[in-house]
């Protein structure tokens, strides 16, 4: 089973970050929205094997982070192709809603598409792509673990925005019924707020 620490970061936004860690001590951090030292901290103190950061999407609430980060760590940011361009467009990753430019110089990037299997984790990880908050959300399912990351393409009682740039209001329903045509006992760890199951479905 995977062991996952949840890191909440309270602003205006409160995004969510997850530390995924196996029994073997390997490690991958989900979304990077602000830079926690307490986490490179605990990565180093507890002698991880830090793999990669996995992006569900490139919203600047979601990637702040990074720049930081990757100093402290080589290494690879996994991210669906659609995104990458909002890496590095303030426009786009939606950084100019609070008077910024926030831009990320990934290095070294790791393309993922739909139904790809990452292998980072003694247990394998799963790519759903959700292409309406923006064109390259993904979600990430852990099967044998029940855990589902869906980033903002689903909340605790709500959904992500669809009025922002690249963002898709007619994909909405094919991206949640992928979504709930998992197991309904599936944990969600959203990127934003407390967690939920599927269970607790949404109906539009």
């Amino acid at each position: 089973m995977i062991k996952i620490k949840k890191n909440e970061y309270f602003d205006v936004f409160s995004a969510n970050s997850y530390l995924l860690i196996d029994q073997s001590r390997n490690a991958v951090l989900i979304d990077c929205g602000y830079y926690d030292k307490n986490i490179v901290d605990y990565i180093k103190n507890n002698n991880l094997n830090f793999k990669a950061i996995l992006l569900t999407h490139a919203h600047f609430d979601h990637i702040a982070g990074l720049n930081k980060m990757l100093n402290d760590f080589n290494v690879p940011v996994y991210i669906f192709n659609d995104d990458v361009k909002l890496l590095s467009n303030s426009s786009l990753n939606g950084s100019f809603l609070i008077g910024e430019e926030i831009n990320v110089d990934v290095k070294n990037i790791k393309i993922i598409a739909d139904n790809d299997i990452i292998n980072l984790l003694e247990e394998p990880i799963k790519v759903i792509h959700t292409p309406y908050h923006t064109q390259g959300s993904v979600v990430f399912y852990l099967k044998e673990s029940k855990c589902l990351f869906t980033g903002d393409s689903l909340f605790d009682g709500s959904i992500g925005r669809y009025d922002l740039p690249t963002s898709n209001f007619r994909l909405i329903k094919s991206s949640l019924e992928k979504i709930f045509s998992l197991p309904e006992e599936t944990i969600v760890y959203p990127g934003h707020g407390p967690n939920t199951t599927l269970k607790n479905k949404l109906y539009l």
